[in-house]
């Protein structure tokens, strides 16, 4: 994905487009792994209550 884009911009060198292309996809695993996955989602999951799971038993 990151390979093509590399050989076309102009002004830099490859490998330090890359780096910076692998930079930003790990700090954004790690930023899914950390904050979304063990604070935004137990949140969300506490104000939306029971209704958070779909589909309900008992066929309302």
């Amino acid at each position: 994905m990151a390979g093509h884009p590399s050989s076309s911009v102009p002004g830099q060198h490859p490998i330090l487009f890359r780096a910076q292309i692998a930079f930003l996809v790990a700090f954004g695993v790690l930023l899914d792994t950390f904050v979304v996955r063990s604070l935004l989602v137990p949140a969300l999951a506490y104000d939306i209550g029971s209704r958070i799971w779909w589909p309900r038993r008992g066929g309302r």
